[in-house]
């Protein structure tokens, strides 16, 4: 992912909003739309992730009790371990997506020269 929490997707759906609304949306509109649309995937994706995670743990400890009346301790204590491992893993890192951060004023206004120096042809 670039150095922006926006991707392609989220500016590909505020331009087709754009499109549905009519004119006139600026740049910035499109840009403030794609924003939103970020922090609702993130969100989206978030909820996803801890769903999934919440379900992998419930059926690890389920197996468990199964498993370990057909294995020795050691073994058990191995799963036991692949189990905390799995359950203080933290939501954004099997998304592999860092956790949104605020940007502060000069990041944001040199990204925003970046983009416009892009744009000159």
């Amino acid at each position: 992912m670039s150095d922006s929490d926006i991707w392609s997707v989220d500016r590909i759906a505020a331009n087709n909003l754009a499109m549905d609304l009519g004119p006139p949306v600026t740049a910035e509109h499109i840009e403030k739309i794609a924003g939103h649309f970020a922090t609702h995937r993130r969100g989206s994706a978030k909820w996803v992730a801890d769903r999934v995670h919440a379900n992998i743990v419930k059926a690890l400890e389920e197996e468990i009790k199964s498993l370990s009346r057909h294995h020795d301790e050691k073994w058990s204590e191995g799963y036991m371990r692949a189990e905390q491992v799995v359950m203080t893993l933290a939501g954004h890192r099997l998304l592999d997506i860092e956790p949104h951060k605020p940007k502060s004023r000069g990041q944001i206004l040199r990204a925003m020269v970046r983009r416009a120096k892009r744009q000159q042809p």
